[in-house]
């Protein structure tokens, strides 16, 4: 309960009119593996809330707590642990993206294992998708001097905690398990059937950010896709007597794996992309990492350069010798020297 308290009570203190506003949490004294949370009572609605109204609240969590994080505005993670469901979401700091994604992934995928036992093609699905898929879609935006500006994820959107208020239109938000991130993940719920969500509701994010998505902006729809296995394990988790989870998991990490065999290798070979000068909101570009990767790739043209225009270089040179040392004999004979005027 230490952990839902906390989480609330961050979300509250970016979007109070979004969220309850958290009371307290306890333990009984009597009853010592009973506990509680407190909050403010809000009467809500079960409808689904509009794409319009999701959308801008979820955009309004990501904005205002852009570059807020207090471990520094590029760091990725939560002070204590949350929850999905009744998973326990380990958050530790990371200093990188793909890193915090990655340690995310593990602690989540071990669980799944612990509870529905080992197999030999997933395991090897696993180790493509942690050495080749994370790499190749995370990497990226991290790269050539851009970084992510950490903001706080809800990260648990699906309509059964994103609910109108009875009385207004506000929608209310609540049994969150946040921490600091890419913003695109809080969109990976609209990629589940289950959830009634779908591009309309990427749609209409899109409409309320001043720049989205993310750049290389192309890999999008598959940044998507890896943000959606986090719920893909997460129902693995919670249904361990349907295998059809297990395998809808398998299914979405073998598409990825396959289409991306080389890993990030295969973005490296890509042309150069043009990096935008001016910082953007959640995404921004570090001027001192931008400018010395444009001097390390100056001087990689120059020593490239430098090699292929040698050789000629000499051969024009040694020309030149040859060509004097002909013409001087060559030279005295046909104009001899003229004779002195008496």
């Amino acid at each position: 309960m230490a952990g839902t308290f906390e989480a609330e009570t961050a979300l509250h203190a970016i979007i109070p009119n979004h969220v309850p506003k958290p009371t307290a949490w306890g333990t009984y004294k009597t009853q010592s593996d009973i506990h509680f949370y407190l909050c403010e009572f809000v009467e809500m609605s079960d409808r689904l809330p509009s794409c319009r109204q999701w959308a801008e609240a979820t955009s309004q969590l990501h904005v205002r707590s852009a570059g807020k994080c207090p471990q520094g505005r590029s760091k990725f993670g939560f002070h204590i642990t949350t929850h999905l469901a009744n998973i326990p979401i380990d958050n530790s700091w990371h200093d990188s993206w793909e890193s915090f994604w990655a340690w995310q992934m593990k602690s989540l995928l071990k669980h799944e294992e612990r509870i529905r036992g080992p197999n030999h093609e997933f395991s090897r699905l696993k180790q493509s998708f942690f050495d080749k898929v994370i790499p190749r879609l995370l990497r990226p935006l991290e790269a050539r001097g851009r970084r992510i500006n950490a903001c706080l994820i809800h990260s648990d959107l699906w309509p059964g905690n994103v609910m109108h208020k009875a009385e207004v239109r506000d929608l209310v938000m609540f049994d969150s398990c946040p921490y600091w991130g890419h913003n695109e993940a809080d969109l990976a719920v609209c990629r589940n059937p289950r959830y009634r969500l779908g591009k309309a509701y990427v749609e209409a994010y899109r409409r309320c950010m001043p720049e989205f998505p993310s750049h290389p902006t192309e890999d999008f729809e598959d940044r998507n896709a890896l943000y959606a296995m986090k719920f893909h394990i997460l129902l693995s988790i919670l249904y361990p007597s349907d295998s059809r989870y297990r395998r809808i998991l398998m299914d979405e990490m073998r598409q990825l794996a396959e289409k991306f065999p080389t890993g990030y290798a295969s973005y490296e070979e890509k042309e150069e992309i043009e990096i935008v000068e001016e910082p953007i909101l959640l995404s921004y570009i570090d001027p001192i990492a931008q400018e010395e990767d444009r001097k390390r790739r100056s001087m990689k043209k120059q020593r490239e350069s430098a090699v292929e225009g040698s050789i000629p270089l000499l051969e024009v040179l040694l020309f030149g010798v040859l060509a004097i040392l002909i013409a001087l004999p060559l030279g005295f004979g046909l104009f001899p020297p003229e004779k002195q005027q008496v």
